[in-house]
């Protein structure tokens, strides 16, 4: 068994919070409602986490939306898909893994790591491909953000790329957008100095 990270686990636990709008094109690969999408991108990125793939320390198995006991193996490794559909229609949820120490993120925190997680699966950007930013773009960029709420004419002299004009943004957007700029150049500083 997987530790239920794939997007048909998402959709599970959507539906079982009660959200229903799970539209998911596979031409764009992306859902088509984006709150959707942003909850798909940190759910996707908690998957990818190395907390996640060093394995979690224990399992807390649920039924019913109630917590039933924390186990230190996997509970259920062995139980076949038609085992689990009669585990299922009783009430029994997915083990959830657990890792000591697991960060707590505010909505505020949450909404620039997901942009930062957008610019690497949707544009395709990564610490790798960030090198070739070595003259402060990615700092101008961010600050460029930062500033279009407050002095729209100086954001648009220090944004760095002049083939590619920066998008008018909302505030909160503008804030998001910057603060993933700045992860990304922490990352890149961090590919550098390795």
């Amino acid at each position: 068994m997987t530790l239920f990270y794939r997007r048909e686990d998402f959709e599970r636990a959507c539906r079982h919070a009660g959200i229903s709008d799970l539209a998911f094109s596979a031409e764009t690969g992306e859902y088509q409602n984006p709150h959707t999408h942003k909850a798909y991108l940190v759910w996707e990125s908690l998957a990818q986490t190395k907390q996640a793939s060093a394995g979690p320390k224990v399992w807390l198995t649920r039924r019913r939306g109630k917590d039933q006991g924390i186990a230190v193996t996997r509970p259920y490794s062995t139980t076949t898909p038609s085992e689990w559909a009669r585990m299922d229609a009783m009430g029994w949820e997915q083990p959830l893994a657990l890792w000591p120490a697991m960060p707590i993120t505010s909505a505020s925190e949450n909404a620039v790591l997901v942009e930062r997680q957008r610019q690497k699966s949707v544009k395709g950007y990564s610490p790798e491909l960030d090198l070739r930013y070595g003259n402060d773009e990615l700092l101008r960029a961010a600050a460029a953000y930062a500033l279009q709420w407050l002095a729209p004419s100086q954001a648009r002299a220090i944004w760095p790329w002049p083939d590619s004009p920066m998008k008018s943004v909302s505030r909160l957007r503008a804030i998001e957008k910057a603060g993933a700029l700045l992860i990304a150049d922490h990352e890149r500083v961090m590919a550098v100095d390795a």
